[in-house]
């Protein structure tokens, strides 16, 4: 079975990462095996995996990624299991609709209107889900459930456009549809706007 090295116990101190998000993956026949397991336990990350091609690293997440190659993967993987809240905002302006997460919705709100995200300043929340656990899950199976959808060419600045992930040219109402129906049962649920009101936020 593998032992963490020093390196790597000094890697995960340094990232604040806990013994008990660590799973021993040495004792799996594959990713999907691996993937399974540490789903069941609820662990995030795991050692014992096969080395990376880029620097022999074998500390990956649970999907496979090196932790040690590219450090953002720590916070994205713990943002899957992260209690927060799962929105749909939309914008008139730029005729698209935003699926996200947050734990601070008027802070949301105000930031993407004051940052002008995409060029609009008129976002509204439309409709919230939670505060819900595994909030980013969900957040990720609403926006591959509208994949079809997604602007690849949105532009945060006129300047600049870059592939998103978070955007949609999709009705409003089929954006909240979906958001709705990937949430547990239980979940509080709001709509933000009348039903009358999101037949202006359709293209």
């Amino acid at each position: 079975m593998a032992q963490l090295t020093a390196e790597q116990i000094s890697f995960l101190t340094q990232h604040g990462i806990p013994v008990a998000e660590i799973f021993n993956a040495s004792g799996c026949s594959s990713s999907a095996e691996r993937k399974r397991k540490m789903k069941e336990l609820g662990k995030k990350f795991a050692y014992g995996v096969t080395e990376c091609r880029a620097a022999g690293h074998t500390l990956r997440t649970r999907n496979g990624h090196c932790i040690q190659c590219d450090t953002s993967k720590i916070a994205y993987a713990r943002r899957h299991s992260k209690t927060s809240i799962v929105y749909v905002a939309g914008s008139r302006k730029c005729k698209r609709v935003k699926i996200g997460v947050t734990e601070n919705l008027s802070q949301r709100t105000a930031n993407l209107v004051s940052e002008k995200y995409g060029g609009a300043d008129d976002w509204v929340m439309l409709a919230t889900a939670g505060p819900i656990k595994n909030a980013g899950l969900i957040e990720h199976t609403v926006q591959k459930t509208l994949s079809q959808y997604r602007d690849k060419t949105f532009s945060l600045r006129p300047s600049k456009a870059q592939e998103s992930y978070e955007v949609f040219i999709c009705s409003a109402k089929e954006a909240v549809s979906v958001l709705e129906q990937s949430v547990p049962n239980g979940t509080v649920f709001k709509l933000d706007v009348s039903d009358s009101h999101f037949s202006s936020y359709s293209w």
